[in-house]
């Protein structure tokens, strides 16, 4: 995980935006966030410490390889898959990423060249709970 990461702020969303809109993000791209609060999955700062210490220099963007007692261990999204039980497939190509936004940051009075904060989007928890599903879908998608 990001170091900057806090899967309590998680919680947080999953009350303001409501059951409705939780059940569609767990089916989304960022569903696996929401497994990882619900699995309350941490890392071990030793362990990644270990893993990236002794971190072998390969071709492969996708994997990562580290000498773990004088083998070599490989780490990729499938030993990720593996341990977490989170879908690690490919996201969908079909699936639009590139959407119109700044309209809906104006509403959120956030600015349109930056997006949101956390603490903005905190801001709107208590207010967003009577907006429409397609915009609580937005706010927990963000």
């Amino acid at each position: 995980m990001n170091h900057s990461c806090f899967l309590a702020n998680i919680q947080a969303v999953v009350e303001a935006v409501g059951d409705d809109v939780v059940s569609e993000l767990r089916e989304s791209a960022v569903g696996v966030i929401l497994k990882l609060k619900e699995l309350e999955y941490t890392w071990s700062a030793s362990c990644v410490h270990h893993f990236l210490a002794n971190q072998l220099a390969i071709e492969s963007t996708h994997e990562m390889w580290s000498l773990i007692d004088c083998m070599p261990l490989r780490f990729s999204l499938y030993e990720f898959g593996e341990i977490t039980g989170l879908n690690c497939d490919p996201f969908d190509k079909n699936e639009i990423w590139d959407v119109e936004h700044e309209s809906f940051w104006l509403e959120m009075n956030v600015p349109t060249s930056e997006g949101p904060t956390l603490k903005e989007l905190q801001a709107l928890f208590p207010i967003c709970r009577n907006w429409s599903r397609e915009k609580r879908v937005m706010i927990g998608l963000l």
